[in-house]
């Protein structure tokens, strides 16, 4: 098996086609919710679902025919027919990559997906099909690393390194897309990670992406970073956002206000797939440890009524018990 990412070429298109902790407070209510719930049964949390790679065989991920292939926990590449200019991304040893001077993940096993574009114009996807309909709120998180492949220090002008993404297959538009990206084509030092979001109408508030803050901008490269995106299927918005340094352990999340998925202040189709690309020739991206997690319900208000009723009745009871 050879294993090697591609180093030269001609630049491409960003990914767009259809192609996370919550906030504190929604984290206290999750935690009181699920201490309440043997009362009224108001929601279930999610343990969540981890891929990290490690059953996966080494190489490239196999591309889908009517079912997930075999080798990689439901990774699949995408079939060209369908998605054009795919081509496979592949699964390394991370022993392999130290060799050739890429970091390990802090977090990390054995293995590691790693994509990028190539000379031809194909971009590296992996896909992987997931039934957020199971949940009324998500978040989702990767670690991720980036690295500049070019001798000559620069991307072959080609600033977009990769991209994640939340959609719906049968969509022509993907539910929001994570754009990473260096901050200068010419030098590729350092990068940045912005977000393809909506506004209230569902029209894109920016094709080049959004910005959390500063914190999401000059970002280091053969760096590892987890990020993660919270949204809720039933407002349709993205709640937050949040990014943290693996090797410092520094942590800074925001809230935006206004950002929301395809089709804007609407409930629409719940996304069923998510997808990681790989752009530019002289780039490579490094994915690990994808992670989601749910809740199964949101409490309407007469839930919560009765739930904080439930809390003042007992209290009550204690009381007069003692």
């Amino acid at each position: 098996m050879t294993y090697g990412f591609n180093s030269a070429g001609s630049a491409t298109a960003p990914e767009c086609q259809a192609d996370g902790t919550r906030p504190a407070a929604a984290r206290r209510a999750a935690s009181i919710l699920g201490l309440l719930a043997g009362l009224l049964s108001a929601s279930t949390v999610f343990g969540g679902t981890i891929y990290d790679f490690e059953s996966c065989n080494t190489g490239p991920i196999g591309v889908w025919n009517n079912a997930p292939p075999p080798g990689c926990d439901g990774w699949y590449t995408p079939p060209v027919n369908l998605v054009p200019g795919t081509a496979a991304a592949s699964v390394y040893p991370y022993n392999y990559l130290q060799g050739l001077g890429f970091a390990a993940d802090p977090t990390g096993g054995n293995n590691v997906l790693g994509l990028t574009g190539n000379s031809s114009g194909s971009i590296d996807r992996a896909q992987h099909d997931f039934a957020f309909s199971q949940a009324a709120q998500w978040d989702v998180a990767y670690d991720l690393s980036v690295e500049n492949l070019s001798p000559s220090g620069d991307s072959y002008g080609t600033d977009y390194i990769g991209s994640f993404s939340v959609f719906n297959i049968s969509a022509s538009v993907p539910d929001f897309i994570v754009l990473d990206q260096w901050d200068n084509a010419s030098t590729s030092s350092t990068w940045t990670s912005s977000y393809y979001v909506y506004d209230a109408q569902g029209n894109p508030q920016n094709p080049a992406g959004v910005s959390p803050g500063p914190a999401w901008s000059g970002l280091l490269q053969n760096h590892f970073y987890s990020e993660s995106i919270a949204f809720d299927r039933n407002s349709n918005e993205i709640l937050s956002v949040s990014i943290t340094d693996l090797t410092t352990n520094s942590t800074t999340t925001a809230s935006p206000a206004g950002w929301y998925m395809s089709g804007g202040a609407t409930t629409a189709s719940a996304p069923n797939a998510l997808r990681f690309a790989g752009l530019g020739p002289a780039n490579a991206l490094l994915v690990d440890n994808v992670s989601l997690n749910g809740l199964t319900s949101v409490p309407e208000p007469a839930t919560l009524f009765l739930m904080g009723a439930g809390v003042i009745a007992l209290s009550a009871l204690r009381r007069r018990a003692g």
